[in-house]
């Protein structure tokens, strides 16, 4: 895993223009990995490339396939689109392996 980790850091990709909606129209990149850098220089780049307000928020998250739907309300799901939310705590997910927890 170690070696796969050096590669992905030494190659980089080209990523092919598109057309995205969020949902019926969805850009190849979003099957590709996620972001493998720390959670606080990833939160940094998007509220870099979003703005102080990030996106609007909607309610249509398929959120029951993580058991969340009764645990997760509007109030969250919009904190969750603003990078300046000062109500929102990113923590680590009890029982992640160490090296998970950025």
């Amino acid at each position: 895993m170690a070696k796969n980790l050096k590669k992905i850091k030494k190659n980089s990709f080209k990523v092919k223009e598109g057309k995205e909606n969020r949902s019926d129209l969805l850009h190849e990149l979003r099957w590709r990995g996620g972001h493998i850098c720390k959670n606080t220089e990833a939160w940094g780049k998007a509220r870099d490339s979003l703005g102080i307000n990030g996106l609007d928020p909607i309610s249509r998250y398929d959120i029951e396939s993580l058991t969340m739907n009764s645990h997760i309300n509007s109030f969250i799901l919009a904190s969750l689109h603003n990078p300046g939310a000062k109500n929102l705590y990113l923590y680590a997910i009890p029982g992640r392996p160490q090296s998970c927890q950025e």
